[in-house]
């Protein structure tokens, strides 16, 4: 296998539930023998860090969203961006026509920081015809331009 991606985004941490359920158990009980063998077992059961582990080191692109409708109170700000490719920045402003987003979906920052890449997918911009022609490569947010 060459590279692997991922077209989804990782948003939300495993809340672990199992493991924060057996802690409620024993702190209730009093047991601190379970306490201390759950803090043993705590590694074992936090998968988000286990997938990080799996996927460092290793051809993964990890995938994200930007959003560019919707009221400002709705913009939605969620995880770790990848650094941008560019910054606008270092080029002459009527140079770059990247479509402009408001807000974004990313990775846990856990998982984007392991990743090898990552790379924004999006709904192709739509033509007042309702036909599909163009999908953004580039998209800017915040002064960055994104892949």
């Amino acid at each position: 296998v060459s590279i692997i991606g991922f077209d989804m985004v990782f948003a939300e941490a495993d809340e672990e539930s199992a493991l924060r359920t057996l802690r409620q158990i024993a702190r209730q009980d009093g047991d601190g023998q379970l306490l201390r063998r759950l803090s043993q077992l705590a590694p074992r059961l936090d998968f988000d860090n286990q997938f990080a582990a799996a996927i460092r080191n290793r051809p993964v692109v990890l995938g994200y969203y930007f959003d560019s409708v919707g009221p400002r109170s709705e913009v939605v700000k969620s995880g770790a961006l990848p650094e941008p490719l560019f910054m606008t920045s270092h080029f002459p402003s009527k140079i770059i026509l990247a479509r402009k987003a408001t807000g974004y979906g990313a990775n846990l920052p856990v998982l984007q920081k392991a990743a090898a890449a990552a790379g924004h997918f999006d709904n192709p911009l739509v033509d007042q015809d309702g036909i599909f022609r163009r999908v953004p490569l580039l998209q800017e947010y915040e002064g960055g331009l994104y892949e």
